[in-house]
């Protein structure tokens, strides 16, 4: 099975915002398509504000998928700080 070189991402939320940057880490090529910029009033994740926690979920999991996420995101935000 080959890996995918290029991936269209629909939507400027977090959800696709997210998915990008994992994309593009693992070094896919990445077309960001949204009808609206990531910080527009009428995005959902503008409307969460700032809520991290797992929502109706029961996988044991989740606690440490949350965790690492939340460790890459402010590593992301601190590594674009000092630059």
């Amino acid at each position: 099975r080959m890996a995918a070189t290029k991936a269209l991402v629909v939507g400027s939320g977090v959800i696709g915002l997210r998915t990008a940057l994992e994309l593009l880490q693992r070094n896919v090529r990445v077309v960001l398509r949204s009808s609206f910029p990531p910080l527009h009033k009428s995005t959902c994740s503008i409307g969460a504000g700032g809520l991290w926690m797992p929502y109706k979920c029961d996988d044991s999991r989740i606690d440490k998928w949350a965790s690492e996420t939340l460790t890459e995101l402010l590593q992301s935000l601190n590594n674009s700080n000092s630059n």
